[in-house]
């Protein structure tokens, strides 16, 4: 949650100092706090699973189950989110600010055409981009004796 108020931060602060400047210098203010505090995004879990899957320390149906808790806890937190952030900018919800305020359009259209492609997207720049580029990077790798190498030979 902490990390879904930077862009709010950072949107007030330009617009309110009229630097965009002081947006940008805001915005990691939200990955900062998550760091410091010992937690993790989902983007973390979609890194690091499928390297530790690849290195066989985990299974699939591990790294499922891990996937959905933190989905679930991503979802829960940004609708939490989205919830304080609906009341703090409609004045306690009494003007209209998208679906929870009755906009023209479903639940399945919310899914369809954003959390759908923005869970797809987060899995290929987590796993693709981050944890499979640093996997194959700094993965060990075992160290084979030459076949063609004969056993050492004794003198009599």
């Amino acid at each position: 949650m902490a990390y879904s108020a930077s862009p709010s931060l950072a949107i007030t602060a330009t617009v309110q100092t009229n630097l965009p400047i002081v947006g940008a210098l805001i915005s990691p203010v939200g990955f900062v706090m998550i760091i410091l505090l010992g937690l993790d995004m989902v983007t973390g879990s979609f890194a690091l699973l499928p390297m530790a899957q690849m290195g066989s320390k985990i299974n699939l149906a591990a790294t499922l189950r891990n996937w959905a808790w933190v989905f679930l806890g991503n979802l829960l937190g940004s609708m939490f989110y989205a919830r304080l952030l609906w009341i703090a900018l409609t004045m306690m919800g009494e003007s209209p600010a998208g679906i929870l305020l009755g906009a023209k359009t479903t639940l399945g259209d919310l899914w369809l055409w954003n959390q759908i492609p923005v869970t797809l997207g987060n899995l290929a720049g987590g796993f693709l981009f981050t944890g499979l580029a640093l996997y194959l990077t700094y993965r060990t790798r075992e160290t084979r004796a030459p076949a063609a190498q004969a056993a050492p030979s004794t003198v009599p």
